[in-house]
């Protein structure tokens, strides 16, 4: 942090030196220019104070002042020079003698000079100033130190005020570091005061919640873990890319398999539809159940696999129904032997009780249409018994069709009409336009819908009832519903 201090100063002075070249050379030319300008005025005063004759101890002490003194002919021949002991040349040509003052390179000397000229009536007398000896040109390089000297403390003070700030920095760099890699026990040790200890209290705030937030998430986490770790079912949870997070030892039990967390889906299971089934679900991001036959070397089960997608996520539960799939088989065994057992006797009954009914009279025809009303109960049981097992199975009856609910209403309704007027009761029909379809097997609908009207017709005890069937149709939800106005 102290080396990027450093070089962050010396940036600073190098753009301030930089900007400052610049200005000297945006100016350097105005100030030679107005600098030339003063000079040769000067000396051109300096002349114009002279009188006629040039007195005797002027020109010494123009030497001892510093300038250059030189005097010529009115032919330009050279009678004395302050600089040079001997010029041959004519000077009469020189531009400070056109012009009465010039700012040249003079060849001789090998330097610059300023040169102001006056004639006398028996000669010329000129004066110079070396240009690098004018004061007004040694106190533009004293400005040009002085410059330097304040840049150098300018960058010096600078550097204390940022050692100041990047030690801050530095607590706050040091401390984001080590919280990122897991340290939540971290904090800012900065009491510098200002706006900065500001900031860095505000941080160890946000540290504590953090740290506080953390622990309550993986306080959940961990129970979330142990209840799956030790849950009844087959769970295993799969990341966005299908990568197993994590699995319980009831799935590998039931899968016969080791499960290794962290290879893909398909590295894991090898079942084909437990594969295809993760697949699915991903694609459509949505739940999907299946069932699925598990053969292995020790047993043969089915399991009920579903696929749950949360957030990108997929978690997979294994239940093993075998148990369940075997009691319903029992069951749809004992419905079907139980119905058939029970028609052909009752059937032959009945015959026989219909036969002896046509002879009797009297208290014995009494008796006889009771054990024939009887037998008509325990053939609606027996149906009854059937349409459930129907219902039980609608998987079997195929593809679901679309299908009018008011055609299949009124198809009951039409059937269960004759009792209804036998007992006094009017059937209503409330159904909204228009009629609502949906997608179902016609048969298992018809008999939900029969035994709903054709119950609250024959338990409706009370004269001149009514029977009210509504459907209301709400969003993509139909309501169906059989309503009486008995007790």
């Amino acid at each position: 942090m102290r080396k990027l201090s450093i070089k962050l100063v010396l940036v600073l002075i190098g753009i301030f030196l930089i900007f400052s070249l610049g200005i000297k050379n945006y100016i350097q030319n105005d100030v030679d220019l107005l600098l030339q300008d003063n000079t040769l005025l000067y000396l051109q005063d300096a002349l114009s104070l002279l009188g006629e004759k040039v007195p005797a101890d002027m020109l010494s002490n123009l030497e001892k002042r510093g300038f250059r003194v030189t005097k010529i002919t009115l032919e330009g021949d050279v009678l004395y020079d302050s600089a040079l002991q001997k010029i041959d040349e004519n000077l009469l040509y020189k531009e400070e003698f056109k012009k009465n003052a010039a700012y040249r390179f003079d060849t001789n000397l090998g330097k610059h000079y300023y040169f102001a000229t006056r004639r006398f009536s028996d000669s010329y007398l000129r004066i110079g100033r070396p240009a690098d000896e004018a004061p007004e040109k040694k106190l533009l390089l004293q400005f040009y130190k002085y410059f330097f000297f304040g840049a150098v403390i300018l960058g010096l003070v600078a550097l204390l005020f940022m050692e100041s700030i990047f030690g801050s920095l530095k607590e706050i760099l040091h401390f984001t570091k080590s919280f990122g890699s897991g340290n939540y026990q971290a904090r800012i040790n900065y009491f510098g005061g200002g706006d900065m200890e500001v900031i860095t209290a505000s941080l160890n705030d946000m540290a504590r919640t953090i740290k506080q937030n953390y622990a309550e998430l993986k306080s959940r986490e961990d129970v979330i873990e142990t209840v799956i770790l030790n849950f009844p079912l087959g769970v295993a949870l799969l990341d966005s890319k299908g990568r197993i997070e994590l699995c319980n030892p009831q799935l590998e039990i039931l899968l016969g398999t080791t499960i290794k967390q962290g290879k893909m889906y398909y590295e894991n299971f090898f079942h084909s539809r437990v594969i295809e089934t993760i697949k699915a679900s991903y694609d459509s991001q949505d739940t999907i159940s299946v069932k699925i036959p598990f053969i292995s070397l020790e047993r043969e089960a089915i399991y009920e696999l579903s696929c749950h997608h949360v957030e990108s996520k997929v978690l997979l539960v294994i239940i093993d129904i075998s148990e369940k799939e075997k009691l319903n088989m029992l069951k749809d065994q004992f419905i079907s032997d139980v119905t058939h057992e029970f028609k052909t006797p009752i059937s032959i009954i009945l015959g026989y009780t219909e036969i002896i009914e046509t002879r009797l009279a009297g208290k014995e025809l009494t008796y006889i249409q009771k054990i024939k009303g009887a037998l008509g109960r325990l053939t609606e049981i027996i149906h009854d018994l059937v349409k459930l097992e129907k219902i039980e199975h609608a998987h079997l009856f195929g593809n679901l069709e679309k299908l009018s609910i008011d055609a299949i209403l009124s198809r009951a309704a039409e059937l269960l009409f004759p009792l209804a007027e036998r007992k006094g009761i009017t059937l209503e029909m409330n159904i909204s336009e228009p009629s609502p379809t949906l997608q179902g097997a016609e048969e298992i609908l018809y008999h939900c819908f029969y035994n709903l009207i054709e119950n609250a017709i024959k338990y409706h005890d009370k004269e001149k009832g009514k029977v009210e069937i509504t459907v209301r149709q709400d969003d993509e939800m139909v309501e169906i519903s059989v309503c009486d106005n008995g007790p």
